[in-house]
């Protein structure tokens, strides 16, 4: 696999080694190849006594999502290719005939995301943020749309990975990614199976986390870049960003990309 691979925990040892770096082993994902962030020695010998492999550990010393984000892009070389994964990734599954399926090689995967954003000039990749088939579309985007933080490719550059927000901070630097390259690449026929509302630990258990706060973030966030986002209402008087943009394709041979996957229906 051509990306370094960098996973933050924060008090999630079970979660971590039986979701996502169960995941990575069913591809042969080299344990090296892993660069774990936990927020304090404790925390490091924690989960060093639950898991076990040549994990690369790193402890950042402190808990917080901007200051992590920001201590994990200056901890690896810039313009590096980072794999950012959740602790709590179960699959990576892609679409075929209307039916989600899973990947059946991670590794061939990844280097293809690479090899097609170096040839776009794109920063960053990612990939369709809700598990749902019936909205999901065979094809690849290159206009400004949100890129969830859970599972996605960034070329690493620590001014686009500096956090000023907390609660929108995918946001932040889904636009900052974008604003640098003018395109982002996001692959809407792939997504993952996880469960964002876990009771017990994450990194956004880091910080306070109300509707509140996060409008107030939403409407900072608008008012800052009000030329590339509005202001979207959801369910339960919740409030999210919406960005504003044309929507651009890749155009491109999906059989064919799927040959290059080697991803072929049974």
């Amino acid at each position: 696999m051509k990306a370094q691979i960098v996973i933050p925990s924060y008090k999630r040892v079970d979660i971590l080694k039986n979701k996502t770096l169960a995941m990575l082993r069913s591809y042969n994902v080299p344990d090296n190849k892993c660069k774990i962030y936990v927020a304090t020695d404790e925390q490091l010998t924690e989960y060093q006594n639950e898991i076990k492999g040549e994990y690369d550990w790193q402890v950042i010393g402190r808990p917080g999502i901007g200051y992590l984000r920001n201590y994990i892009s200056q901890n690896n070389k810039a313009n590096e290719w980072l794999l950012w994964i959740d602790d709590d990734i179960e699959e990576v599954l892609y679409l075929q005939d209307n039916k989600l399926e899973r990947i059946p090689d991670l590794n061939v995967m990844i280097d293809q995301m690479i090899v097609d954003a170096d040839a776009l000039g794109s920063g960053q990749v990612g990939i369709y943020p809700v598990n749902n088939h019936f909205f999901m579309k065979p094809k690849i985007t290159i206009d400004l749309r949100f890129i969830i933080g859970c599972f996605c490719l960034t070329k690493n550059d620590p001014e686009c990975e500096e956090r000023t927000f907390d609660l929108v901070e995918d946001f932040e630097r889904t636009l900052k990614y974008y604003l640098k390259y003018n395109k982002s690449m996001r692959y809407e026929n792939i997504t993952v199976k996880t469960n964002y509302m876990l009771p017990v630990g994450g990194i956004h258990e880091t910080g306070i986390r109300t509707n509140s706060l996060k409008e107030a973030e939403v409407d900072r966030f608008i008012e800052l870049f009000s030329a590339w986002c509005t202001k979207k209402y959801k369910a339960n008087n919740q409030v999210d960003i919406k960005f504003l943009t044309k929507p651009q394709e890749v155009v491109f041979n999906y059989k064919e990309w799927l040959d290059q996957l080697n991803i072929q229906k049974h």
